[in-house]
């Protein structure tokens, strides 16, 4: 079997037309389907961009399957609300950017419920979320950073520090988004004179783990 014929296998084994496959993978149609036909070879370019949507580069390449690749599950979304909350992202930003990334995958025909299933018939859907997610996600840090304008890393280091230490003083229990949450309110507030006041630092603790 051929280059070409492999490349197809994948894409039907996907499920996605010549035209949604060339869209993700940064090609047009007739690329697509002259690789397919052996009349061209793709580029470097195009096989990095087919890897990250989900095909099995090496297979097309060599005809040799790889190992499935084991997704190690981590729940994220702590660690999520404490970036927002450190970016002073609002809910109303995060929500027009889960529209945004919904809107995409519906160009490419996906729902993203489809993205739940767990026959490990996903990967390709997997692939092109991951790939969109980052974009979003790199367009909503960069719009957050714009706004905050040049940070004190020396100010901010001082904050956390001092969080840290009355947490560990008392013995206090906080959550990564209520300790972000704490540490960026702390931030914008002592920026002005860039200065750490600790009584502060102790009442922001109380609250933040009432």
């Amino acid at each position: 079997m051929s280059i070409g014929a492999r490349l197809k296998e994948e894409r039907e084994r996907m499920g996605m037309t010549q035209e949604k496959f060339s869209s993700a993978c940064g090609v047009r149609r007739r690329a697509q389907s002259t690789y397919e036909t052996g009349d061209r070879s793709p580029d470097s370019l195009y096989l990095a961009a087919a890897s990250r949507i989900g095909v099995d580069v090496g297979y097309v390449l060599t005809g040799q399957r790889q190992g499935a690749k084991r997704r190690v599950p981590m729940d994220l979304d702590d660690f999520g609300r404490a970036a927002a909350a450190v970016l002073g992202i609002s809910e109303q930003q995060l929500l027009i950017a889960t529209e945004t990334l919904t809107s995409k995958m519906d160009g490419y025909g996906i729902a993203l419920d489809l993205l739940n299933d767990s026959d490990g018939s996903n990967g390709a859907y997997w692939g092109i979320f991951e790939l969109e997610l980052r974009a979003v996600v790199k367009a909503l840090i960069q719009e957050a950073i714009s706004g905050l304008g040049d940070p004190d890393s020396e100010l901010l280091g001082k904050v956390l520090e001092s969080v840290d230490g009355v947490i560990a003083e008392r013995g206090t229990q906080l959550s990564s988004n209520k300790k972000a949450a704490a540490v960026v309110m702390l931030y914008r507030a002592f920026k002005a004179s860039g200065r750490v006041d600790p009584a502060t630092v102790e009442e922001a603790v109380t609250l933040a783990s009432a």
